[in-house]
């Protein structure tokens, strides 16, 4: 546990707080956390109900990815640390074993042979973690085997159910020549024994096909002669053709992969199991049920209202291709594709780079079918079993259904159909902070699972992090950006199991070390302040849950692997997309209704050539034919491939009829190129039910039967204002997810179905709005008119009744309202901006204590500081003394704003830079939670007073300079300055006034 002078400490509601003999209870911390999300000038009040937007429920709240150490466990750790999950403000954990990262971090306590998966003490551990989560209302999810991918003790790597390869052995033979011999084949990978022979194939090699050749030797398959039957007591004879060609022989084998999931760190080796055989799935389940769960467990299970888990399937080994096949492999493709692929063997590979080449596009063909078998049978042998098993205990499956290392045969849409909660990931790496890998990736999961009828896509949250300091403020705005591409089940990556053993080095265990975006827990400084994020997370869970999806534009994807579109036209106008794949398409919920496709109410259907993964099948597009023929909208970007996917050249000339008729029908338009697509449906009647002109802004729409619910995103690095129409019925509110406050919009002009209004993001934040007459969230309209216009800098419905004026800057100003009549206010008086002149700075040191899991809370002596010329503050790597310290502080300064202005004494704060976490208190009272993202316009509303004012500035650090020396900058940077406004009520006769 992370203790401080040797005492269990949970957390501290005060950042800056010297909490030396301390110890807090869960359930006070819960109450603190609560405490600390409500508005300043609604703490008083009763706590709002759980289950409401201010209070979200348990099961909306984000999760956290419990990295522990299995049997190592101990009951009291166990329930120290759920309770502290809980004190987070979290709605649960994945209970996921990670007992250390090869060549980042060891487990001096772990023992295998006593801690490990199928070990009692293993069984003992997980039953008491699932009993504690269930003690403390969280949702407990699991990984389905330790480590990742897929391993099971037990069974030899020759044996059915573990993972299996194909296999290449070759020799040259010039023509006229002969060759007798053994049958040539490739090394077996270490551990593997046995291997199968598939069949062995002669081709006449047309070109490449010298030794040492930097491409593939290209081979006619039209030459392919089979001579597996000549194979006796493991030699063959080949006599090539006599003339002046090159042949080749190719044997192909079926072995073992070997691969070993070092990450299990179980008793006995854990092979990987075949992903693509029913025997692999069946294998995880056996030994669940027969090796690890006893009655209790069981029972635990069904409690547990979790899920099953399984990461990302890396199946291929590092830095090489893993050519995937299984025991059945030649059989089940011959009843899907229906043909042989014995002729065809030497030409497979998940990627566009085999070891041999078919010339005329054959190879590229056939491996189309190959990879488009692979992905059915991992739907069908994999998922779907391991999701029959976890209903079987009333668990849900969550799961990754992709592949991140390297080239990989499986289609993300229909995985994500089949998986209850699809996951992705959302890595930081080294992109731009607010910049996610392969949006559309994410658009392609979403839309496959609200296609299935189903709402909640996860996100495996901060697997890789940034160096720069900044690990919570990157973190808030990845989570804003893949919100709005869908996803609304965030599992941070992740919380460190702190049983004492678990590490030799201070501060605890940290399977990473300080390689992901951050460990999360109690011995992290951002503690606290994780709370108000976590509560920010669930309120805006809570609403994207609700209701259905809503997308305008429905592409095709064929391809495995991510969808891809690669313009950001539709994005930047307001449209929403989604993807459907060839299996999507032929699915029942595959209808138009009322001139709408699948329940998503797509508008219109985008084939896009360029770009859609793989030509499309003969079904699909007989089917795309029957849409364009009821009326439907489908747009064709460039020219279609005259042929279909996979090596069925019979349907080639099908389907160039097909096209034929397809382009004849008035539903359809053709589109030169991506960036006419925008154009073409705007021509087509076809709009978007958010729109704006080229602003870079990421839409989500979801419609209940009450609401219209969006949410819109600032991609740009700068900030961006924008006038955004938006469909509904009723009047549009803000949703505040940072303090759980829900305000109309009292200035927006209403269009012929729905609202126009404002929206001013920072880079990387985003807004929540519902267009409503009335929802569960929303207070009751006071107003009988709106405003449709103001030459202030806002106008802003507060507590009920008229609305107020606001402006930086004296002067008259008028406001137009929606019955035509105009509004004179004047703020007569504005004061002038300060800058604090100087700040103290105390910090409390978070350092080594008595042991590696105790945290030391060290008051450091206070500093000065004083702004340079640009007003800016030192960050803590140019301050002397705290270039390798971690901790919470407080900034501390003064500021006289004079005897007040119109309005009273109300200003903005804006805090310029800053590296970690910040909070605000202001003569002592603690401001509402601040959005991390946005940092420039901090309300002091209420809370400054004439005269001088004392500004406290609360700065939480990452634990990575003081535990790893990573000379990150931390701290307060500025310039920090306060902008008085002027603020005056304008009479519109609403009610309350």
């Amino acid at each position: 546990m992370a203790t401080s002078s040797g005492q269990s400490c949970l957390a501290t509601k005060h950042p800056e707080m010297v909490a030396n003999l301390m110890r807090s209870s869960a359930t006070a911390m819960i109450a603190a956390a609560l405490m600390a999300s409500t508005p300043a000038s609604a703490q008083d009040a009763p706590v709002a109900a759980e289950g409401s937007f201010a209070n979200p429920a348990i099961p909306d709240r984000p999760m956290y990815r419990f990295w522990n150490n299995g049997g190592m466990m101990t009951p009291t750790s166990i329930t120290e640390q759920v309770a502290q999950i809980r004190s987070s403000g979290a709605g649960g954990f994945e209970a996921n074993q990670l007992s250390g990262v090869p060549s980042v971090s060891k487990v001096p306590g772990y023992d295998p042979q006593r801690h490990g998966f199928g070990t009692p003490e293993w069984t003992r551990a997980w039953t008491q973690l699932f009993k504690a989560g269930k003690a403390q209302g969280l949702r407990v999810d699991q990984i389905y085997t330790p480590g990742w991918s897929a391993g099971i003790q037990g069974l030899s790597p020759d044996a059915p159910g573990t993972a299996k390869e194909i296999t290449f052995g070759s020799v040259f033979v010039n023509g006229g020549e002969s060759y007798e011999g053994v049958v040539p084949e490739a090394k077996l990978p270490a551990g593997v024994t046995k291997r199968t022979l598939l069949g062995v194939v002669a081709y006449r090699c047309d070109s490449n096909c010298e030794a040492g050749s930097k491409s593939p030797p290209m081979l006619d398959a039209s030459t392919a002669l089979d001579r597996t039957a000549s194979v006796k007591d493991g030699r063959i004879r080949f006599a090539a053709p006599a003339g002046p060609g090159r042949y080749v022989l190719v044997a192909s084998w079926m072995n073992g992969t070997g691969q070993v999931i070092e990450l299990a760190q179980t008793p006995t080796p854990s092979y990987m199991v075949d992903h693509f055989a029913s025997s692999g799935a069946q294998a995880i389940v056996d030994y669940w049920e027969t090796k690890v769960l006893n009655p209790e467990l069981r029972q635990a299970f069904r409690d547990s209202g979790g899920s099953l888990f399984f990461d990302s399937f890396e199946l291929n080994r590092h830095g090489e291709e893993v050519r995937h096949w299984t025991d059945n492999f030649l059989s089940e493709f011959r009843k899907r594709r229906g043909y042989s692929l014995v002729p065809y063997l030497a030409a497979i590979s998940n990627s566009s780079n085999p070891m041999f080449e078919f010339s005329n596009g054959v190879g590229t063909r056939i491996r189309e079918d190959y990879r488009q078998t692979l992905s059915e049978l991992f739907v069908g042998n994999h998922i779907l079993p391991l999701k029959q098993w976890a209903h079987s205990y009333g668990m849900t499956l969550r799961a990754q259904g992709y592949a991140g290392w390297g080239p990989t045969a499986v289609n993300n849409s229909d995985a994500a159909a089949a998986i209850d909660i699809p996951e992705q990931e959302a890595n930081n790496r080294s992109k731009p902070m607010f910049s996610t890998d392969a949006s559309d990736a994410w658009r392609q999961v979403v839309s496959a699972n609200a296609q299935m009828g189903r709402t909640i896509v996860s996100s495996e949250m901060g697997t890789f992090g940034r160096t720069d300091g900044l690990s919570r403020v990157s973190l808030v705005m990845r989570m804003n950006e893949v919100i709005g591409l869908g996803m609304n089940k965030v599992v941070y990556h992740g919380w460190p199991d702190q049983t004492p053993g678990g590490s030799s080095r201070w501060p605890g265990y940290m399977p990473f070390g300080n390689a992901v975006g951050d460990n999360y827990g109690v011995q992290i400084p951002t503690f606290a302040d994780d709370v108000t994020i976590n509560y920010y997370v669930a309120r805006l869970q809570t609403v994207l849950r609700r209701g259905e999806l809503r997308n305008e534009i429905a592409m095709y994807w064929g391809g495995p692997d991510e969808a891809r579109y690669g313009d950001l036209g539709l994005e930047r106008s307001g449209y929403t997309y989604g993807f459907m794949s060839d299996a999507l398409m032929a699915h029942p919920s595959a209808k138009i209704v009322d001139g709408r496709l699948t329940n998503m109410g797509y508008k219109a259907f985008v084939l896009d050539a360029q770009g859609s993964g793989i030509p499309m099948n003969l079904a699909s597009a007989r089917r795309l034919l029957s849409w364009a023929r009821s009326g439907f909208p489908i747009f064709v970007i460039g020219e279609l491939p005259a042929r279909v996917s996979g090596y069925h050249p019979a349907d080639d000339a099908a389907l160039r009829k097909v096209v034929a008729a397809l382009f004849a029908q008035k539903s359809v338009t053709r589109v030169a190129d991506r960036a006419g697509v925008v154009n073409a449906l705007k021509a087509a009647g076809i709009g978007s039910a958010a729109s704006y002109d080229a602003k870079p802004l990421v839409t989500l729409h979801r419609q209940s039967e009450d609401s219209d619910y969006y949410y819109l995103f600032n991609a740009a690095a700068d900030r961006t204002k924008a006038a955004v129409t938006l469909e509904g019925k009723g009047l549009p509110y803000r949703y505040d997810a940072w303090t759980g406050q829900v305000r109309p919009i009292s200035l927006f002009t209403r269009t012929d179905n729905g609202v126009k209004i404002e929206v001013d993001l920072a880079s990387g934040d985003s807004t929540l709005i519902a267009i409503t007459p009335g929802n569960q969230d929303t207070p009751k309209p006071v107003c009988k008119t709106a405003a449709v216009s103001t030459n202030a800098d806002e106008l802003l419905s507060l507590d009920g009744g008229d609305p107020v004026l606001r402006d930086t800057a004296a002067g008259r100003y008028v406001t137009t309202l929606a019955d035509g009549r105009q509004v004179s206010s004047e703020i007569a008086a504005v004061g002038a901006r300060k800058t604090p002149a100087s700040w103290t700075l105390q910090v409390t040191s978070w350092q080594a204590g008595a042991g590696v899991n105790d945290i030391a809370k060290v008051a450091l002596t206070p500093i000065n500081l004083t702004p340079g010329a640009d007003g800016k503050l030192p960050d803590w790597q140019h301050v002397p003394g705290l270039e390798n310290k971690s901790g919470t502080s407080t900034y501390k300064a003064s500021v006289d704003i004079g005897s007040g202005w119109t309005g009273g004494t109300r200003a903005y704060l804006d805090l310029g830079a800053f590296y970690g976490t910040a909070q605000v208190s202001v003569n002592g009272k603690r401001l509402p939670p601040i959005d991390q993202a946005d940092v420039s316009r901090i309300d002091l509303g209420g809370y400054l007073r004439t005269g001088v004012n004392d500004l406290q500035v609360h700065i939480a650090t990452p634990i990575y300079n003081a535990a790893y020396k990573t000379k990150s900058p931390y701290g307060l940077v500025g310039p920090v300055t306060v902008i008085p406004y002027g603020q005056v009520t304008v009479p519109m006769g609403c009610a309350g006034n």
